[in-house]
């Protein structure tokens, strides 16, 4: 009968010692697995979920608007379609930072979204009325005058960046009258407004954006 307990004893600290190394391994692979957040996406990311745009209408250049597009933008060393592909690209950038961020947006204009003040106007032109607040400057159809307010003209000369044949223009004074007014007969043709201090509307149609002039 004593040499049953002996031979138990070898079993027993086989058990005791696999169960200790089995509760370490473990302890060790949780220690560095990076713990399950509730609630997390795959778009997350250290300062949050990442933000959800909502998509604009789609692009829809009115006739000859991409010819006008290329003919303002092309160097005569890349192809045509390289250039319309470049402006479509730009138009999808500022259709994304238009809703992230119009602080972001305006810095990009001096920088990566250089063709936006072409490409917009013609390629997206559901854009233009940010762009045209972001730049200054006035966009399709009838803006109010006021000094020192963001989403109005401001007095000043301006000058067209894509009118196309057929542009015209117009400046009322406080009292509805025409205090001036024009047209473009070529599509890229440049023409000059002026808005005085005592002027109260400007109506622009076919003229895409209208950009100040530096004084």
């Amino acid at each position: 009968m004593p040499a049953r307990p002996l031979l138990l004893a070898p079993l027993l600290v086989g058990l005791l010692v696999g169960g200790l190394v089995a509760g370490c391994s473990s302890g060790a692979g949780s220690a560095g697995a990076t713990p399950a957040v509730a609630g997390a996406t795959e778009g997350a990311t250290p300062l949050g979920p990442a933000p959800t745009v909502t998509p604009l209408a789609a692009p829809s250049p009115g006739t000859g608007a991409v010819d006008l597009y290329v003919s303002l933008n092309s160097t005569g060393e890349v192809f045509p379609e390289s250039v319309v592909e470049a402006g479509q690209h730009t138009c999808e950038r500022v259709s994304y930072l238009v809703q992230v961020s119009e602080d972001e947006f305006r810095a990009a204009l001096d920088g990566p979204l250089t063709l936006a003040d072409t490409a917009v106007p013609l390629l997206c032109p559901d854009l233009l009325g940010p762009l045209a607040r972001a730049r200054g400057g006035i966009g399709e159809g009838e803006s109010a005058v006021a000094a020192g307010d963001p989403g109005a003209v401001a007095p000043g000369e301006y000058r067209s960046v894509t009118a196309a044949a057929g542009c015209t223009w117009s400046v009322r004074d406080g009292a509805g009258a025409t205090s001036s007014q024009g047209g473009v007969a070529t599509a890229g043709e440049v023409a000059t407004l002026v808005v005085g201090a005592t002027d109260a509307a400007v109506n622009s149609a076919g003229c895409g954006l209208w950009l100040p002039v530096a004084g």
